[in-house]
């Protein structure tokens, strides 16, 4: 029998819910005599059967149910003592790192496969082992309970895997089954696979809850969380399930852009039974069909993440291996199955910029087994290979979909290429000649210059002529750490754009990767800069000095300062005379704007998609073009203001927004000690306004800036606050940040 139960839940805006263990003998699983994973270490302990330490992302430790276990429903537990390290710290409770599968103990095709979050029931904390937040190793460290939010169906003689999807964490302990009383499941899916919404396709999802056992009445709990500022609402119905029964909900919403998330609790008067919670994003919806060839925005993929949110991208950058995904086997035995895939996603509107790395064995002029960074024995071979390429996908020379190719990726760096510059300017003309032969409509894009020091190579690349040979010039600009990243970008792009004009080139410039890895939520909600700081601070090697790093590992910002870090970078790099932007990348990586789509975890949207979608939908109608920098007045010391104003069809918009200047690393005590006995050198270098060890929000800034209309209209960088502001002097006083604010003129 199925019940359907519809919520339609409006809601203008949106605690931790911790689940309660069964009481119920537990059964202990036993390791399966198996090898064990590359990296896997497992041991006995002082405190439990199991440790389990991982360096990679993704480790599987498999066990098997019992021959003499009862079929039915069971939650799965085990000790847990966790250190989460910087590098892989993008992860959080939000992401349900542990992945359990169930399936045929022989190695058969899995049966089911279920993601869960696990969380303590004992201090009723999620998750987490560090405290107050799991950003940094060894701040503090303990023993909890694992228990999993969901419910496993499991028969004798099954095989459990348990994915532990963090690097560099330790968990110990029993694995042990808790037979589920009563046997309640839930499960949420959504109309929008990534779960990145938009105006005109609002949040919606389904709720379904199945009852395998005995009547049951109790309630389900909805509770929608803005992840931006912490506002909540909850709304809680009762539900009364009988054997064999279930019943399906439709949990509809309205926001303001920003990022959510909605976790439904099912729950009686014994305790919560169960808990799922989903992600999401919500912004405007910009089409890319609709979008010009030389739309300023772009993104990076994996081959298998094509699949993209409408949130303002018109091309799409894939590097796919030569060696490794094309041409592997041998000369002429060509897999395109990736690169179809690709095509086939891109043709929904989007551009392909395709990205030609990595030398096959076969072919290479190394036979080592770093043979893939070094140039091809003959070139001919990538000429072949190009013909059969630009046949498949621009037949005739024509081609709707890959409207560019890009030589190598970052040929500065030793270990993606060994070419010189001059087997990169050979390779540049034997690219060249090949797309301009049988695609001529394709852009050839080269340089490609990655982060760190590559003026060199570049100069040295272009003075043996690969210039000549490339339609686009390329280079990666990741540096938007502050205090370094204003000046750093501007001295960047002068220096590129000198090395192209000393040669007498006159190419559109491309910044085909630039991204930030940005810090994990804490219990839903966006960590704050000050709050990283404060715990960086306490790590025992944090050194003010420079606050950048935690040892040898580089930090990250909050999610939001990334975020306004990486769009105030943009603007900038536009107004620099940049003509087209990929952030790096889409999916499943430290600097991505969705998690967890590849890995079958809880898809998280991050808070760029709804700031690159607004930025999108300001560019569409008000941008296109720099038209210099508007005139700001400020009268408040210690900041730069940096403004750009941008026109396109329906007029105007000035992007604006201060950058601490005169600032150095260190303390006060640094200060006084480098100093000596200069006071106004020490109130001069403003160790306080430092991002990285701040303990307060930047203070707002008044700026008078002035405009080109008699009304304006005012935004912070998500268009979640608009104002009218009349301007008859032309001019108009506002409160400015490091997070850009639009005046829509």
């Amino acid at each position: 029998m199925t019940r359907y139960i519809y919520l339609f839940i409006i809601l203008s805006a949106f605690s931790a819910l911790s689940w309660a263990a069964d009481g119920a003998a537990a059964v202990e699983l036993q390791l399966q005599n198996t090898a064990m994973p590359r990296d896997l270490e497992l041991k006995r302990t002082s405190y439990g059967t199991l440790a389990v330490k991982g360096s990679s992302s993704v480790e599987t430790v498999r066990f098997k149910t019992p021959e003499t276990l009862k079929a039915g429903l069971y939650r799965l537990s085990f000790i847990g003592s966790g250190r989460i390290y910087p590098y892989i710290s993008d992860r959080s409770e939000e992401l349900e790192p542990y992945r359990i599968t169930t399936g045929a103990a022989s190695g058969g095709a899995a049966i089911a496969t279920a993601v869960f979050t696990f969380i303590d029931p004992n201090s009723r904390e999620k998750l987490v082992d560090e405290l107050p937040h799991p950003v940094f190793p060894d701040i503090s460290s303990r023993i909890v309970t694992r228990i999993s939010d969901r419910l496993l169906a499991l028969k004798p003689g099954m095989e459990i895997g348990i994915e532990f999807r963090y690097g560099g964490i330790v968990f110990g302990g029993p694995v042990l089954l808790h037979p589920a009383s009563p046997p309640i499941d839930m499960t949420i899916s959504a109309n929008n696979a990534l779960h990145c919404f938009t105006d005109r396709s609002p949040p919606r999802f389904f709720i379904r809850v199945t009852n395998a056992g005995t009547p049951w009445n109790g309630s389900i709990s909805l509770e929608w969380r803005d992840a931006v500022d912490g506002t909540s609402k909850r709304v809680t119905v009762p539900a009364a399930l009988n054997a064999g029964d279930e019943f399906t909900s439709t949990a509809e919403f309205t926001a303001r852009n920003g990022v959510y998330s909605l976790t439904a609790t099912l729950g009686n008067k014994d305790g919560v039974i169960t808990k799922v919670r989903r992600n999401f994003s919500y912004g405007p919806h910009i089409d890319a069909a609709s979008l010009p060839d030389d739309w300023a925005f772009g993104i990076h993929c994996a081959p298998g993440d094509v699949a993209l949110a409408p949130v303002g991208y018109k091309w799409v950058r894939v590097l796919l291996d030569w060696g490794r995904d094309i041409e592997a086997k041998g000369k002429g035995q060509f897999t395109w199955d990736s690169m179809d895939a690709c095509v086939s996603q891109c043709r929904k509107g989007n551009k392909l910029l395709f990205v030609l790395a990595g030398t096959p064995r076969w072919a290479s002029s190394k036979k080592g087994d770093d043979f893939s960074v070094y140039p091809p024995a003959n070139w001919s071979d990538i000429s072949d290979l190009l013909r059969v390429f630009w046949g498949r996908y621009a037949p005739g020379g024509r081609t709707d979909t890959v409207g560019a190719i890009e030589i190598w990726n970052e040929p500065n760096a030793a270990d993606r290429s060994r070419f010189s510059v001059r087997d990169y300017a050979k390779l540049a003309e034997v690219v060249s000649t090949a797309t301009r032969t049988y695609a001529p409509g394709v852009k050839v894009v080269g340089l490609a210059a990655g982060a760190g020091p590559n003026m060199d190579y570049v100069a040295g690349a272009l003075a043996s002529g690969a210039g000549k040979w490339l339609d686009v010039a390329s280079l990666h600009l990741y540096e938007i750490d502050t205090p370094r990243g204003v000046s750093s970008i501007e001295n960047r792009c002068k220096l590129f754009n000198e090395a192209l004009f000393d040669r007498g080139l006159t190419r559109d410039v491309w910044d085909t990767e630039t991204g930030a890895g940005m810090e994990i939520r804490t219990d839903g909600l966006i960590t704050t800069q000050e709050e990283l700081n404060g715990i960086a601070a306490r790590h025992p090697r944090f050194d003010a000095e420079d606050p950048y790093r935690i040892g040898n590992a580089w930090r990250r910002p909050s999610e939001r300062t990334g975020t306004a870090w990486m769009i105030r970078s943009m603007l900038q790099k536009l107004a620099l005379g940049v003509d087209m932007i990929f952030s790096y990348c889409w999916a499943d990586d430290p600097h991505a704007w969705v998690h967890d789509v590849r890995e079958g975890g809880n898809v998280m949207p991050k808070l760029m998609i709804p700031a690159q979608a607004y930025l999108s939908s300001l560019w569409k109608r008000y941008g296109g073009r720099y038209a210099g920098a508007p005139e700001v007045i400020s009268v408040t010391s210690g900041y730069d203001v940096h403004a750009f104003r941008f026109f396109g069809g329906d007029g105007s918009f000035i992007a604006i927004f201060a950058h601490p200047s005169l600032v150095t690393a260190g303390t006060t005590e640094h200060a006084v000690k480098r100093a000596g006995t200069d006071a106004e050198n020490v109130r001069a270098e403003r160790c306080d306004l430092n991002p990285w060890l701040r303990m307060k929000p930047q203070p707002r800034i008044p700026v008078t800036v002035y405009t080109t209309a008699a009304e304006v209209r005012v935004t912070d960088m998500l268009g979640r606050e608009e104002m009218t502001m009349q301007a008859p002097e032309r001019c108009v006083t506002i409160d400015i940040s490091d997070e850009p604010v639009y005046i829509i003129e």
